[in-house]
């Protein structure tokens, strides 16, 4: 008898906690979520290029399989990769460096140390052509860049 009030407090419980349909996850005006795979090498990204769509709810996993951490960072349009390397390289606190991030960056993934960082859900509004980059000291001069196009 004690088992079976067990089992219906488990199942009580598991109600109360279940599914509500509130769930916070947006959706993309198809009503797909869309999940990006980057997988980041010694010195590189893969895809380099992804596509995605303006305005959907997009989650980007980086799956880090080089030897040391790696950033994915997609800088706004007005930014330029080159300058937004010096200016986080030159930044002498991390103050100077966040604002930095703040004003050039649109989406920041990492770094990811093992082999899968956390996962950052984004969204863009404005079509076109993002510059992405490892902002991690000197993977960027190796090659550590790619584009991110949104349609």
């Amino acid at each position: 008898m004690r088992r079976l009030g067990i089992l219906i407090a488990r199942a009580l419980i598991l109600v109360a906690c279940g599914d509500d349909d509130d769930d916070e996850t947006t959706l993309s005006p198809r009503g797909v979520e869309v999940t990006l795979t980057v997988t980041a090498t010694d010195f590189a990204f893969d895809p380099v290029d992804p596509v995605i769509e303006v305005g959907e709810s997009s989650t980007v996993h980086l799956i880090n399989r080089g030897s040391g951490p790696h950033t994915w960072v997609v800088l706004r349009q007005s930014a330029s990769a080159e300058q937004y390397i010096e200016s986080i390289n030159s930044a002498s606190t991390t103050a100077a460096r966040r604002d930095v991030e703040e004003d050039q960056t649109l989406v920041m993934v990492g770094p990811a140390l093992g082999s899968l960082g956390d996962p950052v859900t984004f969204t863009i509004d404005e079509a076109g052509t993002y510059e992405v980059v490892c902002d991690i000291p000197g993977h960027f001069e190796k090659g550590m860049k790619g584009t991110l196009v949104v349609e």
